[in-house]
């Protein structure tokens, strides 16, 4: 048995909001075939969609390994407490950065440019939509997150900013945007986690995901996929060649071989070369069509 960890934005979701039926069997069959699925993502707890839950996911890795929850368990939550949370937002201050702070039940905002980042927007559009109030950390003497997510304008002092939280943050840089955990966490750190406590190997483990900030995670597995929809520049998971698995036929031997995937390792170079027909339009949908295909067939 394996972990398959998936990330959920253009890989369980697709980036227009919807979760396609083939992707909630996939997960549902891959569960009844004994594996474990679990999210894998940089968003707190509090921004996880209802339909996502409805899924049934075994576990859940938040806001960039900083929390865990196993079989309904929370097993990790780490954040920074409230002296450095300050400290961090007074920094942000000075240097003129656009700050969005996450805790796993609370969100707060200090955006001196306004909400230009149209994922932000988004984000918060949805957690409003459901009744959840986004603060201002002014006023609020229990104010502390457990990252932040940073945007800079043309008078952000970046380097600055990022040269002073260093010591306290995780820098992951997503070009548009910048998320800041607790220094030494990540997706990676999540997988380890969640290893760890099922007693399993990262070797045997699978991820799939589609942009920068998935990096980490893809690499710590021995089983990394990527997403056609993927940007090509950085997201190459292993160093050596790597092929594509192209058709469900080679899907359909795995599943014989109790095998969630392939063992392969997809670049982007190979994912275009051997599957863009399948995730053309919309990647997630087709994706989960392509990995149902496998299924037929197949005696678990």
């Amino acid at each position: 048995m394996s972990i398959i960890f998936f990330d959920i934005d253009g890989t369980v979701m697709d980036l227009d909001g919807t979760i396609p039926p083939s992707a909630v069997t996939a997960v549902r069959r891959l569960r009844q075939a004994g594996h474990h699925c679990v999210i894998n993502t940089g968003r707190p707890r509090l921004a996880l969609d209802p339909q996502l839950m409805d899924m049934d996911f075994d576990g859940l890795v938040c806001s960039c390994g900083q929390y865990i929850q196993l079989d309904g368990k929370i097993i990790r939550h780490v954040g920074f407490d409230r002296e450095t949370s300050r400290k961090i937002l007074e920094i942000g201050r000075r240097c003129r950065v656009d700050m969005y702070f996450e805790e796993a039940e609370r969100i707060w905002c200090d955006t001196p440019h306004g909400i230009v980042n149209r994922e932000l927007r988004g984000a918060i559009a949805r957690l409003e939509a459901r009744g959840v109030r986004v603060g201002q950390p002014d006023g609020d003497p229990d104010f502390h997150f457990d990252k932040v997510c940073v945007l800079t304008a043309p008078d952000s002092l970046r380097e600055e900013f990022l040269a002073e939280v260093a010591p306290m943050c995780q820098i992951i840089d997503r070009g548009n945007m910048l998320e800041l955990p607790v220094r030494g966490y990540s997706k990676a750190s999540g997988c380890l986690a969640v290893a760890q406590a099922l007693g399993e190997d990262l070797a045997d483990c699978y991820a799939i995901g589609d942009s920068a900030n998935d990096l980490e995670m893809l690499q710590c597995v021995g089983h990394p996929l990527v997403m056609g929809n993927a940007p090509a520049r950085g997201m190459s998971p292993a160093p050596r060649r790597r092929t594509a698995c192209t058709t469900p036929w080679s899907m359909r031997a795995c599943w014989r071989n109790n095998r969630p995937f392939p063992d392969n390792r997809i670049s982007i170079k190979a994912a275009r070369r051997g599957m863009d027909g399948a995730f053309s339009g919309q990647p997630v949908k087709n994706f989960f069509d392509r990995l149902l295909a496998a299924f037929q067939n197949v005696t678990f």
